[in-house]
């Protein structure tokens, strides 16, 4: 098997370098490609062939860069997960030392994977693990801004700690705001601090809010937190700082096609915040009258990823289905 490998060496404790991974995988009976996310003109070579694997090295803005140029393609990828929080890895259960993922090739399962498309600002963007508005995206905004030297001062598990502190200060006083918003057609409008439309189980620094969500139901998992659901919220981020076991399993409302319609505020796509600096003239989503208008769509089956089963044993998969299931509603 051709095996492309994208790696980036700034995601979380990398202890492999280039030449580890390419003996790795040649070790397996495969032939490795390599670039890394450094050599941008490298990645698009690579990525123009790549195979008949793309294994993806590091965190989920990683695979985001990487993905969403797979989008369609009917090229299978993998994680090798590197990275800080490891939303996808962790929804898709890949897990376990970087060596074992690669000699678990041979025998891991071909996973169809949803993606999403988000219209209303600029062009189209695809969506593979959440969007939504209110803490997290203040959160990630905050966190953005960080430089390279504050950004990279701590390994893996410090890091996740920093982002969970941070937006646990934000959760404190984010004010309420008046949505409106429609799944299917169907009007779920009301007064929110946190709207988040999930693809995979977690967002932001691994903030599980859709324990349920499938990558393969066709379906995405909105979670709607009232004023009411701050204190539930709060006490979840404090137990994961704690090191205790820590749930949060809110309501979820399932659907192929989500409207949205907020008072301005910040946006989160996966990892990338909106607005910024190239929004300043954008009038499309973010309108004169200070209202954000967005859709969310649902683009089933996007993508095929490779699943090594090293931990976790098989992966779960809930059946697709228009509406579905416990504690959805």
């Amino acid at each position: 098997m051709r095996v492309t490998i994208i790696q980036n060496p700034a995601s979380g404790d990398q202890a492999l370098q280039a030449s580890d991974l390419i003996a790795a995988v040649r070790r397996a009976g495969h032939q490795p490609a390599y670039a890394a996310t450094t050599d941008p003109a490298a990645v698009a070579a690579r990525l123009a062939d790549p195979g008949d694997l793309v294994a993806i090295v590091g965190g989920d803005g990683t695979l985001r860069n990487v993905a969403t140029r797979l989008i369609g393609r009917g090229v299978p990828l993998t994680l090798l997960p590197a990275g800080t929080a490891n939303n996808v890895g962790r929804s898709l259960g890949i897990t376990g030392e970087t060596l074992a993922l690669i000699d678990a090739w041979s025998s891991a399962t071909l996973v169809p994977f949803d993606t999403g498309i988000v219209r209303g600002a600029r062009t189209p963007a695809p969506l593979i693990e959440g969007m939504g508005f209110g803490p997290i995206a203040v959160t990630i905004a905050a966190l953005s801004s960080l430089t390279a030297a504050e950004a990279h001062a701590a390994w893996t598990a410090a890091e996740v700690r920093r982002d969970l502190k941070v937006l646990r200060e934000v959760l404190a006083d984010y004010p309420v705001h008046a949505c409106q918003i429609a799944i299917d057609g169907e009007d779920r409008s009301g007064d929110y601090i946190l709207v988040e439309v999930m693809n995979v189980r977690s967002v932001g620094p691994n903030v599980t809010l859709a324990p349920q969500a499938s990558v393969s139901d066709g379906l995405f998992d909105l979670v709607l937190l009232t004023d009411a659901d701050r204190v539930a919220l709060r006490e979840y981020l404090t137990a994961r700082l704690d090191g205790t076991a820590a749930t949060f399993d809110p309501p979820v409302h399932r659907g192929r096609h989500v409207e949205l319609t907020w008072h301005g505020s910040r946006v989160h796509v996966d990892d990338e915040v909106w607005p910024d600096e190239r929004d300043a003239s954008n009038g499309t989503a973010w309108s004169r009258d200070g209202l954000v208008r967005l859709e969310v769509l649902m683009n089933p089956a996007a993508l095929q990823i490779l699943v090594p089963h090293v931990d976790g044993g098989p992966l779960r998969l809930r059946a697709s289905g228009p509406t579905a299931t416990s504690p959805a509603t």
